[in-house]
């Protein structure tokens, strides 16, 4: 855990955001890079991947917001802060991803050889947000005596939800608790593996895209059910990302047997 990187003088370079601008700069330049490398229009492919990432933070703001109530309720000039807190992952890549279809419709793109070609970035931006949060100490799981369990120092965010939980005294130890974040970034890279096997080995357009989305939504979903601690602020019914992850995936499933049914 380090959330802050660099201090020099009063600034503080901290973990979370600059992983958030690396992911989203990284991402990006990865995923137009491998579209223009498998024969896309480069200005088609800047603006597809452009537009899809600068909407991702503005729909997970806002499910951020449905989710968590309670944050802005008392100060909603926080809704149109420019920290990078307070959002909500499934909410921006859907945003971005109708963003992202309406922008190739409009240009005249291959949506779906666009979305392929996008998988190496997404993963990427997935893993080093990931790597953010677990720098910075949120998005942490459950107490655990696995040996994967990971044990943040005195302060941090899961040592603090211990105390609050009495699962520690002030003078105990903190206890190992499950690297949620860690646990998505391995998910994110399997994905990507398998989907790039699937393109590999001459896969309709559309499905290693598909198949790397329902892929890692199993991995939040398990990874919500099963080891993340769910926010204090989080005000949604229990069936909610369930229900989203869920839908995910048959949508998913669903598209990939009808690519997989059309001629190439």
């Amino acid at each position: 855990m380090r959330p802050i990187l660099l201090t020099l003088g009063g600034f503080e370079l901290r973990a979370y955001s600059t992983m958030i601008v690396l992911a989203a700069v990284a991402g990006v330049t990865v995923a137009s890079l491998v579209a223009m490398r498998r024969g896309l229009p480069r200005r088609g492919v800047l603006a597809f991947f452009a537009g899809s990432a600068l909407s991702l933070p503005v729909g997970a703001r806002l499910l951020h917001i449905v989710l968590n109530p309670s944050i802005y309720a008392d100060d909603p000039a926080r809704a149109f802060s420019l920290k990078a807190t307070g959002f909500a992952l499934y909410g921006g890549l859907l945003l971005a991803a109708l963003v992202g279809a309406l922008i190739a419709r409009r240009m005249r793109l291959d949506l779906w050889r666009l979305a392929d070609a996008g998988v190496p970035g997404i993963a990427l931006a997935l893993v080093l947000v990931r790597a953010g949060c677990f720098m910075n100490g949120c998005c942490f799981g459950y107490v655990t005596q696995s040996p994967l369990g990971v044990t943040f120092p005195r302060g941090s965010l899961p040592h603090l939800w211990e105390l609050g939980q009495g699962l520690v005294s002030i003078f105990g130890s903190p206890l190992p608790v499950h690297p949620a974040q860690l646990y998505e970034a391995t998910g994110a890279v399997i994905a990507l593996l398998i989907a790039s096997i699937l393109h590999k080995r001459s896969a309709r357009d559309g499905v290693s895209f598909l198949v790397f989305v329902a892929m890692f939504s199993g991995v939040r979903w398990a990874n919500w059910e099963v080891f993340r601690i769910h926010p204090s602020s989080f005000a949604a019914p229990d069936w909610f990302y369930p229900a989203v992850y869920g839908a995910l995936i048959l949508v998913c499933a669903g598209l990939v047997v009808v690519r997989s049914r059309r001629p190439q």
